[in-house]
């Protein structure tokens, strides 16, 4: 009966679950969305980050399936380019975007020039060398921790995810409490 003005979703490899949420299931929220009066807010970020394992087939943006329904979305190019370029961007219909660029006239102490110059280079010349090698990178990663995991912690479970930046490790019932306390001690 909730009638929220903002809904924040990261529905392409959620941090920290990796879930990547299926078309059906984003119609759906964009339908109640839309229905509540609700802005959907997506959050991108993390939507290049797939890892290449399996017959993925990613979903059509979120943005995309329902043009009635009132979606921002916003990205960054701090993960799939580097952690330190703090570029990202805002798509939404031209009214708000249009106000977004006025309140930030009063707010914004300066946006580094040479770092968006740097992102709009990578974006548009390098971005498949780029993406090729950072999925590599990603799926060694997350592949080598499960392995590291599955010898040391063998009580516990790994499934790897198809992206994200996160493994979701279920703990045998071990609470992060405990988990806390055992680190403090080594």
């Amino acid at each position: 009966g909730a009638a929220p003005r903002l809904a924040y979703v990261i529905p392409d490899f959620h941090n920290p679950t990796g879930a990547l949420v299926d078309e059906e299931q984003r119609r759906a929220l964009l339908a109640a969305a839309r229905s509540a009066g609700t802005t959907v807010l997506v959050d991108e970020t993390p939507a290049e980050l797939d890892w290449g394992l399996g017959d993925l087939t990613m979903p059509r943006p979120t943005a995309a399936l329902d043009r009635s329904a009132q979606v921002v979305t916003v990205g960054s190019a701090s993960k799939i380019l580097w952690g330190g370029l703090r570029i990202g961007w805002v798509r939404a219909n031209a009214a708000l975007v249009r106000q977004l660029a006025t309140d930030r006239v009063y707010t914004d102490i300066g946006s580094p020039v040479l770092d968006q110059l740097i992102a709009a280079e990578m974006l548009t010349e390098h971005l498949p060398a780029i993406r090729a090698d950072r999925h590599e990178r990603l799926r060694a990663s997350a592949e080598g921790l499960a392995a590291a995991l599955h010898e040391q912690l063998p009580h516990w479970q790994v499934t790897l995810p198809p992206g994200g930046l996160a493994l979701w490790v279920g703990t045998g019932g071990l609470s992060g409490s405990a988990l806390a306390q055992a680190g403090e001690q080594t």
